[in-house]
C-alpha cells in the first residue's frame, strides 16, 4: 500500500508510481528520469507560456505615488493580529525525542496497548529514514533534540461538556474570533478547539450525534471508537510513507476524527481551529475523516500562532477515506506566524495530506488558501481508486518577506473514467520564493482518465521568485492530459493600459489579482474567519464598492423598541473603526450579540464595475451578491459632519426601503458617497 500512496514530504518522487510491491529507495531514485524507450510509459509534453513581464524601472512616480492606498500592498504590510501569546500554566515533557518520549505520550493520553505499539513502530521506521533534502526550501538543520513534543494546559478540561472546560481557555478562543461557548457559538458549523498538543472544546456534538455523526479529538476516539480508528489510521498515510509522516505517527498527540454514515449528509460543516502557544513546542496533530457510502462532510481548519523570534515546527497528517457515491470537501485557510520582514521567527509548515476516493463515483476537494507560516511544504493529493471517481485542488499560496513555499499536489488514477482538476496560483511579492509542484499519474488500468491542470504564477517586484514542476506520466494510451502554467509579473504597462480605460491604480491592480485567484476563491466556504474575509477585499475591490469591513454586533435594538419583523442592530468595524446603526429583518437573516459580518456597500453588483441595467437580474451571471447572504437596495438620503478638528465625525444615511442605516466615522470615507446615489449593502457573516 505505501508503494502506491507515496505522496509524503521525503518522496514526492517525479516518477511512476510503481505497480510492484516496493519501489527504489533513496535519492537516486528522486533524480532518475522516465526511460522514453519502455513502451509502458508515455511522457506527455507540456508547453508553459511566460507572459510578457515588464520592467518597473524608469517609471516610479505611478508606483510610488500610489502603494499607499494599494490594497495588495496594504495586505501584505498588515500587522499579524493573531501574533500575541498568552501564559497559560502548562505541562510539558522535557524536549527531546526517543524512545521514552514516545512512551511518555502515550501514558500521559491513557492511551491501549495498541495505540503505544503503533506509535513504537512508527518510531522505530522514523530512525531509520532521513530528512528530505530536495525541496526548494532553504532552512537550517532542524535540531529534533530541541523540540517539546507534548504541551497541555495543567487545568485538563473534562470534554464531556463545553460547561466543563476551563472558561480562561474559552476566553482565549474568543479572542481568537472562535466562540466557543453555548451562547455565542457559531449556528452552522461544529468546531473542534486544538491548544498545542490537547482538543480544548468540540461544539455541536449531541446534534451531529443524532445524525449519526462522530465528531471528536483523536485522542476521544482512540478510547471510546477503537476499532474505527484502528481500521483507518494509518491506511492512507502510513508511517513509512515519508520522513515526517513516520515523525507524526509516533508523537502526534490531538486532531479531529470525524464519521459519517452511510447515506447521511452532514447537517453542518466541520471545522478545526488549531493553536500553538507555548514556545519551543511542535504542533503534531492527526486528522481522520471517513465518509460513508453515500454521505458528504464539508471540512474547515484554520490555525494560527504567536510571534516568536524562534522557529517552530509543525508536522501534521490528514488522512481521508470516502466510500461509494462520497464527497469530501476539505478546505485550509492556513494563517500561521510568516516571520518578521527580515525573515525572522515563523512556522515551518511540514505537512502531509492525502485522500483516497476507494469508492465508485466518490470525490474530493482540496481548497487551500497559503497566506502564513515562514516555510510551507505539503502536497495535498487523491488517489482515485473506484471508478468514476473525481479529485480536485483548488490553491491560492501568497507569499511575501522571506517566506517560502513548495506546495502543489498528487493526482494518482487508478481506476477507470477517473477525472481530476488543478488549479494553483502562486503569488510571490518581497523576498519570498514560491513553487508548485505536482504529479499527474495515469496507471495502466485507469482507460479514458481524464485531467485538467492550470499552474499560474504572478510576481510582484523584482525580488520574489516562482518555480512550476510539473510532472505527468500515464501508462494508459486512452488518457487525456491537460496543462498550462503561465508566469506574469504586474509592471507600469499593464497598469497603463488600466488608466487609459479611466480605471485608477487601485481597481487595476486589485482587478489584476482578483482575476488571477477568482477561480480558487469561488471554491472557497464563507464560513472562514475575518483573515480570509480580508484576503478576498482585494476581490471586491474591482468592483465599484465604496466601502467593506467586518463588523461585531454590539447591541440589539439599543432603544429598546422592535418593529415587526425588524431589529436595528447597533455594530462596530473592525478595520475603519466605524459605528453602524442598522435595520435589519431578522425573521429571514437572524443577528446575535457578538456575532461577526462582513459589510459593503456598492454602487453596483455587476463584478466588471458596469451599471446595473434594474434590480431584478436573470440568467447565469455571476455577481458580486453570489459571495453574499443578505442583500438590499436603497438611496443614500443624507449626509452630515459634526465635531471640531482632529474630532470630526462624518454620517451618511441610506434608506433601503424603509429600512434605515446610519454608518459614523471616519469624514474621508464619507466623501465617497453622494446624495441621492443609489446603493446595495452586501452582508454575510464571517
Amino acid at each position: 500500500m505505501a508503494s502506491l500512496l507515496t505522496n509524503g514530504i521525503s518522496c514526492f518522487s517525479p516518477q511512476p508510481i510503481t505497480e510492484q510491491p516496493k519501489h527504489p529507495k533513496g535519492s537516486q531514485f528522486l533524480q532518475k528520469s522516465p526511460n522514453p524507450r519502455n513502451p509502458n510509459s508515455r511522457n506527455m509534453k507540456v508547453k508553459a507560456t511566460e507572459s510578457t513581464t515588464i520592467d518597473t524601472q524608469g517609471k516610479q512616480s505611478l508606483i510610488s505615488t500610489s502603494n499607499e492606498i494599494d490594497p495588495l500592498n496594504k495586505f501584505l504590510k498588515r500587522d499579524y493580529k493573531w501574533g500575541f501569546n498568552q501564559e497559560i500554566d502548562s505541562f510539558s515533557l522535557p524536549k527531546g525525542l526517543n524512545e521514552d518520549t514516545v512512551k511518555l505520550i502515550s501514558a500521559t493520553k491513557n492511551e491501549p496497548s495498541w495505540m503505544l505499539e503503533f506509535r513504537l513502530k512508527s518510531y522505530e521506521k522514523f530512525l531509520k529514514m532521513n530528512e528530505p533534502k530536495w525541496s526548494d526550501n532553504k532552512y537550517p538543520e532542524i535540531n529534533f533534540q530541541d523540540i517539546c513534543y507534548y504541551s497541555e494546559p495543567k487545568k485538563k478540561p473534562t470534554l464531556n461538556s463545553l460547561d466543563e472546560a476551563d472558561p480562561e481557555l474559552i476566553k482565549y478562543f474568543d479572542k481568537l474570533g472562535i466562540p466557543l461557548n453555548e451562547k455565542n457559538r457559531l449556528a452552522n458549523v461544529a468546531v473542534d478547539a486544538v491548544l498545542d498538543s490537547v482538543s480544548i472544546a468540540t461544539t455541536h456534538r449531541k446534534t451531529l450525534e443524532k445524525s449519526g455523526v462522530i465528531f471528536c479529538s483523536i485522542s476521544e476516539a482512540i478510547r471510546e471508537y477503537p476499532d474505527l480508528v484502528k481500521k483507518y489510521l494509518g491506511r492512507v498515510v502510513p508511517p513509512e510513507d515519508n520522513f515526517y509522516a513516520a515523525l507524526n505517527s509516533a508523537v502526534f498527540s490531538d486532531g479531529s476524527f470525524v464519521y459519517i454514515p452511510k447515506n447521511t449528509r452532514c447537517p453542518m460543516q466541520i471545522s478545526t481551529y488549531f493553536r500553538i502557544n507555548a514556545m519551543e513546542t511542535g504542533q503534531f496533530e492527526r486528522t481522520v475523516i471517513i465518509a460513508e457510502e453515500g454521505s458528504f462532510v464539508e471540512y474547515l481548519e484554520g490555525c494560527t500562532a504567536p510571534s516568536y523570534d524562534t522557529n517552530q515546527l509543525h508536522a501534521a497528517v490528514v488522512e481521508l477515506y470516502c466510500h461509494e457515491g462520497a464527497e469530501i470537501k476539505y478546505s485550509t485557510v492556513q494563517n500561521w506566524y510568516a516571520g518578521d520582514e527580515e525573515g525572522k521567527g515563523g512556522i515551518y509548515n511540514f505537512v502531509t495530506k492525502r485522500g483516497i476516493c476507494a469508492g465508485a463515483r466518490s470525490k474530493i476537494s482540496w481548497t487551500q488558501v497559503e497566506t502564513g507560516s515562514a516555510i510551507t511544504w505539503k502536497y495535498p493529493s487523491v488517489v482515485l481508486e473506484g471508478d468514476e471517481s473525481v479529485g480536485e485542488f483548488y490553491s491560492v499560496a501568497l507569499t511575501n518577506n522571506y517566506q517560502q513555499a513548495d506546495t502543489g499536489t498528487k493526482m494518482i488514477h487508478k481506476g477507470k473514467n477517473t477525472r481530476s482538476r488543478i488549479i494553483s496560483k502562486g503569488i510571490s511579492a518581497g523576498h519570498s520564493r514560491n513553487c508548485y509542484r505536482g504529479l499527474v499519474q495515469v496507471l495502466s488500468n485507469a482507460d479514458n482518465a481524464k485531467n485538467s491542470s492550470q499552474c499560474d504564477s504572478m510576481l510582484i517586484g523584482d525580488t520574489a521568485a516562482a518555480n512550476t514542476y510539473p510532472y505527468i506520466q500515464t501508462k494508459n494510451p486512452t488518457a487525456r492530459i491537460e496543462h498550462e502554467a503561465t508566469t506574469s509579473k504586474i509592471g507600469e504597462d499593464q497598469l497603463f493600459y488600466f488608466q487609459q480605460r479611466g480605471i485608477d491604480y487601485e481597481k487595476a491592480m486589485a482587478a489584476m489579482i482578483s482575476g488571477f485567484c477568482r477561480d480558487v476563491f469561488n471554491e472557497l466556504p464563507d464560513e472562514f474567519g475575518a483573515e480570509s474575509s480580508l484576503l478576498q477585499h482585494l476581490f471586491f475591490k474591482m468592483v465599484e464598492t465604496l466601502f467593506e469591513d467586518i463588523f461585531t454586533v454590539t447591541q440589539k435594538d439599543p432603544d429598546g423598541k422592535k418593529f415587526d419583523r425588524v431589529n436595528r442592530i447597533e455594530a462596530r468595524s473592525e478595520q475603519f473603526d466605524m459605528f453602524m446603526l442598522l435595520d435589519i429583518n431578522t425573521e429571514i437573516y437572524p443577528m446575535r450579540v457578538k456575532e461577526k459580518f462582513m459589510m459593503v456597500l456598492a454602487s453596483t453588483l455587476n463584478l466588471d464595475g458596469t451599471p446595473d441595467t434594474g434590480y431584478f437580474i436573470q440568467g447565469n451571471k455571476k455577481l458580486l451578491a453570489d459571495k453574499f447572504e443578505y442583500v438590499m437596495h436603497g438611496k443614500l438620503y443624507r449626509i452630515s459632519e459634526e465635531g471640531l478638528g482632529k474630532h470630526v465625525k462624518a454620517d451618511i444615511f441610506v434608506s433601503f426601503g424603509g429600512l434605515l442605516m446610519q454608518l459614523r466615522g471616519d469624514p474621508s470615507i464619507a466623501a465617497k458617497f453622494e446624495l441621492d446615489q443609489k446603493l446595495f449593502i452586501l452582508i454575510r457573516k464571517v
